[in-house]
């Protein structure tokens, strides 16, 4: 049961200090105790922890422009940041980790400001029908984060020249670009900024919560184990894992996100296997990708592979409801693949 709640606003805009220290704050969430973390980046753009960066992201423009590429540690979809853009991050152990409560001061703090806020999708925010804010979630160490954007004023130009998105995405969303699926929340308040936003945002964390939000006070001695963090999430390893020379290769886009599968097929046996989605059960994902190499090349084989990564103990995650759905359309399309 939550009995404190704390808030942080990030001074820094760089994009790897920023996700290192929201990892920090998530792993050090003290019992009974939920953390807002509101910050910003500067020209961005964020990938899903299972993406290919190349296929999500225009890299050479962006690093031209002095953009960064940075990958997150949570699933889902490439997201574009700039300083027209309010991220926030919920952090909290997983007995105390609450999704209603968390996105209800979300929209309440929007709402506030006169914009006609729901949610919608498989995790987002709408006005009037069109995206402002995505989120995202994951787990670790038995703590938990829930993250997402806010559209404030984005740059929507900027991020249609740095975002590649697949067009089976863009028709899942009946839409023909980026820009129409999405909403600046200017449009509703013209006079919103940043430090609006985010007063509104920390007012709301104490209604939601019935409980009053004081300010989280850093830690000094570990601003070194962020720092490392900060250069791991920068380095090319983390950002563009090696990617294998496969055989076999499939892709589809379903109901809760697109998956591409590659596979290094030798003697009818799996060798290694890439799996690339921007599914929001990033856990999954990583699982069936663990789980491939060694096994028979064989329909029925890799089938059984997919159940039992995501099954590991008979049961899903919480928080994931379409886990059965996702492991029943991978392994069939595993299936297809081999009766080609």
């Amino acid at each position: 049961m939550i009995s404190s709640i704390k808030y942080l606003i990030g001074r820094e805009t760089n994009p790897y200090r920023n996700i290192a220290l929201e990892k920090r704050l998530t792993l050090n969430a003290a019992e009974g105790e939920c953390i807002l973390f509101l910050w910003q980046n500067q020209r961005t753009v964020v990938i899903g922890r299972n993406q290919n960066a190349w296929e999500e992201c225009r890299i050479t423009a962006l690093k031209e422009d002095g953009g960064h590429l940075a990958r997150r540690l949570s699933g889902g979809g490439a997201v574009y940041h700039d300083l027209g853009n309010l991220n926030f991050s919920f952090m909290a152990r997983k007995a105390d980790y609450d999704t209603a409560k968390q996105s209800e001061v979300i929209l309440r703090a929007v709402r506030k400001l006169g914009v006609p806020a729901e949610r919608t999708g498989r995790n987002d925010f709408a006005a009037d029908g069109r995206k402002f804010s995505g989120n995202a979630f994951y787990e670790t160490k038995g703590c938990c984060c829930h993250h997402g954007t806010v559209m404030l004023d984005v740059d929507t130009g900027a991020m249609e020249k740095y975002l590649s998105v697949s067009p089976a995405k863009l028709r899942s969303k009946g839409v023909l670009s980026v820009h129409a699926c999405v909403a600046n929340l200017k449009e509703y308040c013209p006079g919103i900024s940043a430090e609006t936003l985010g007063e509104k945002l920390i007012e709301s964390f104490g209604e939601v919560y019935g409980l009053p939000a004081d300010p989280w006070l850093p830690d000094p001695q570990a601003e070194e184990e962020t720092e490392k963090e900060a250069e791991r999430l920068a380095s090319d390893s983390w950002l563009f894992p090696p990617r294998i020379p496969f055989t076999a290769e499939t892709s589809r886009r379903f109901a809760w996100g697109g998956i591409r599968v590659c596979l290094n097929v030798k003697q009818n046996r799996v060798e290694a296997a890439d799996c690339w989605s921007d599914a929001m059960d990033e856990q999954l994902i990583r699982a069936v990708r663990e789980a491939l190499p060694g096994c028979a090349y064989d329909g029925d084989a890799l089938a059984s592979r997919v159940k039992e990564a995501a099954f590991p103990d008979g049961e899903a995650l919480s928080g994931y409801p379409s886990r059965h759905r996702m492991a029943a359309e991978i392994a069939d399309l595993l299936r297809e693949l081999v009766m080609r």
